[in-house]
C-alpha cells in the first residue's frame, strides 16, 4: 500500500511539473504515450518501429554491415551515443518512468542480437538536436549487420524536413562507421 501511495504521489508530482499528461488517449510522459487507450490508441502509441508511429513523425532508416563482431559493435555504439542499459538506471521512480517510455529500448542477447533506442543529444549542421536513434545489431557470421533508424517529430509532409532527416541519418551512419573501424 505504501509503494502504491508513493507511486501515485510521484505521478501527481510529475503531472504538476508538466512531464506527465493524461487525456482521452491515455497517459503520456514528455509527449510520448505510455498507456494508450481509446479509438486512436494505435496512432498515439510511442515510437515503436512499424506500429503505432505518431502521425507527422518522420522515420528514416538504413541497413549496413559492421566490420566487427556483434558484441564489439554493440559496445562501440553504446559508448559513442551514450546509451544506458536498464541495469544502469537507478531504482528511483523518475528513472523507472523513463525506462517505461516506448522510445527507450534496450534488449540484449549477447553474442547474437541487440536492440537499443533512445533520445540522444547530437550535433548536426551546427545545431544540437534530440532525435530518437534506434539500432538493431544482428549477428551475421563472424560480423554484424546494423539496422539504423532515426525518428523525429517533424511533419513528413514537408520535403525540407525529409531532406533534413535523410542528412541526419547519413551523418549518424557515417559516425557509426567511423567508430567501428
Amino acid at each position: 500500500m505504501k509503494v502504491k501511495t508513493i507511486s501515485i504521489s510521484m505521478l501527481a508530482l510529475l503531472a504538476l511539473s508538466g512531464c506527465v499528461t493524461a487525456d482521452k488517449n491515455g497517459i503520456g510522459i514528455n509527449g510520448t504515450c505510455i498507456v494508450c487507450i481509446g479509438p486512436n490508441a494505435k496512432e498515439n502509441a510511442g515510437y515503436g518501429l512499424g506500429e503505432g508511429v505518431i502521425k507527422d513523425n518522420i522515420v528514416v532508416g538504413t541497413t549496413f554491415n559492421s566490420p566487427t563482431d556483434v558484441d564489439s559493435t554493440y559496445a562501440a555504439i553504446k559508448s559513442e551515443f551514450q546509451y544506458r542499459a536498464k541495469d544502469e538506471f537507478s531504482s528511483n521512480t523518475p528513472d523507472q518512468l523513463y525506462v517505461a517510455q516506448e522510445m527507450y529500448k534496450h534488449v540484449k542477447t549477447p553474442g547474437s542480437y541487440y536492440h537499443i533506442s533512445d533520445t540522444i543529444q547530437y550535433q548536426f549542421n551546427g545545431n544540437s538536436v534530440r532525435p530518437i536513434v534506434e539500432f538493431e545489431i544482428i549477428k551475421r557470421g563472424p560480423k554484424a549487420k546494423i539496422k539504423l533508424f532515426v525518428h523525429d517529430r517533424l511533419s513528413d509532409n514537408d520535403k525540407k524536413n525529409q531532406q533534413l532527416m535523410d542528412g541526419l541519418l547519413n551523418d549518424i551512419k557515417k559516425t557509426t562507421q567511423e567508430i567501428l573501424r
